[in-house]
């Protein structure tokens, strides 16, 4: 095990205090790269070349720099479209429901396929019923606490027909690594997000991939087709990119993050208090020149975050599963590197999930879900996805996830340790 477990030794009962304490400290759900106000400063005198920097970072010969992860999905599914008829989308189990909304935009008829019971990686055995003759791509998906398999995912494709591609979902692993190589490279097609939370952030943002030169051309020609101009929606990026250096803190978090979601919680409104409610059209827009340089300045600073990041994580998985073995915490397979942002804990039945989150969510202890519930089980995109699940609605239902932040206080992982235990 890397790194000091002492960062997350169970603290004393003791909980005088504690409840009222947290509520004004909040953690967040995920460890992001915190913001330096250096990097606005040196903005101003910086480089601009983010896309050539982030193509460095991946070792890629480059990328292509979108407005946001889902928009750069817009763009591939888009891409995808021009080389084949094929209409059909397959998707993961257990994934954002921005996915849903990006593959409807691209007018994609989507599918579901299962994960293989009790983790995240797709079972090949209700993929191979999903792939068809309408079949376009397939969407395996990684997590800031897990890798899938894509090389296992694209092998099993390849097997059954060609013409499928396979569009890599990195948006929450920039960064991480699988036997040495980078993230978000093993597909035809690979994106990654810099929202709010996920490490590197321009608060919203992302990027492609393209395996070959033919791919990255067609994807640069079909973004310049979709972009609009939208100048004053750049303008309110910067202006949130502004807000969140000064807003990324644990005191101000338990107001902008905790207080919005203890509200919808209080109405019995889970997705909404998780962050999983969203609407469209998505926005297509170019990112504008001063938060290029403010990205260039924050990923300078990133290698060092994830190394430190994934030591809390290898820790508190220890911890976890010393304390509580009861619980799996998904121990990453070897050669697989996430970027540690959280840990995925999964209770042996929904009621022990829910009763741990009913305590922990009325305090601001950096838990969370990832997802309110499988994808296909979504209230409000009910009619838009073919096919259910049954692993990924379980897995779904028993897990939740432990931030890895800085900001994680002893009397914060008290807390948690305690909800777990009872």
């Amino acid at each position: 095990m890397r790194g000091d477990p002492g960062w997350c030794s169970p603290p004393g009962e003791n909980r005088d205090g504690c409840d009222a304490h947290m509520i004004l400290r909040e953690a967040p759900p995920t460890s992001g790269l915190r913001p330096k106000w250096s990097d606005l400063i040196g903005a101003f005198r910086g480089p601009s070349n983010l896309e050539e920097r982030i193509a460095e970072f991946l070792d890629v010969p480059e990328v292509q720099l979108e407005c946001s992860g889902t928009a750069s999905l817009v763009i591939a599914f888009e891409y995808l479209k021009t080389l084949s008829r094929r209409r059909k989308v397959v998707i993961a189990g257990y994934t954002c429901p921005l996915v849903v909304l990006a593959a409807e935009q691209a007018g994609l008829r989507i599918a579901v396929c299962d994960t293989v019971r009790g983790g995240f990686d797709l079972d090949l055995t209700h993929l191979g019923k999903q792939l068809d003759d309408e079949t376009l791509c397939v969407v395996p998906t990684h997590y800031g606490g897990a890798l899938t398999d894509v090389d296992r995912v694209r092998c099993f494709i390849q097997a059954a027909s060609r013409e499928i591609f396979v569009i890599e979902d990195a948006a929450q692993s920039f960064g991480a690594k699988y036997n040495g190589r980078p993230v978000g490279t093993a597909g035809h097609i690979g994106i990654f997000s810099f929202a709010a939370g996920k490490g590197f952030t321009l608060y919203e943002g992302g990027c492609l991939y393209g395996e070959t030169p033919e791919i990255r051309r067609g994807l640069r020609e079909t973004s310049t087709r979709l972009r609009n101009h939208k100048r004053l929606l750049e303008l309110r990026r910067s202006l949130e990119l502004l807000a969140y250096h000064f807003l990324y803190n644990p005191l101000c978090l338990s107001f902008v993050y905790g207080g919005p979601r203890r509200y919808w919680l209080k109405r019995n409104d889970p997705i909404r208090a998780i962050g999983d409610y969203f609407t469209g059209p998505i926005p297509l827009h170019k990112v504008g020149s001063w938060r290029r340089k403010v990205g260039c300045q924050a990923l300078s600073r990133l290698r060092d975050h994830l190394d430190r990041t994934r030591d809390r994580f290898d820790a508190l998985s220890d911890q976890l599963e010393r304390a509580c073995p009861e619980i799996s915490t998904h121990s990453p397979a070897e050669g697989y590197q996430p970027t540690g942002s959280f840990v995925f804990v999964t209770f042996t039945s929904g009621k022990a999930c829910d009763e741990a989150l009913r305590v922990l969510w009325s305090l601001g202890s950096g838990v969370s879900r990832l997802f309110a519930c499988a994808i296909d089980e979504y209230p409000y995109l009910s009619g838009r996805i073919t096919s259910t699940t049954t692993n990924a609605s379980d897995l779904a239902r028993r897990t939740l996830i432990i931030s890895t932040s800085e900001m994680m206080e002893e009397r914060q992982l008290g807390a948690i340790y305690r909800a777990i235990r009872s």
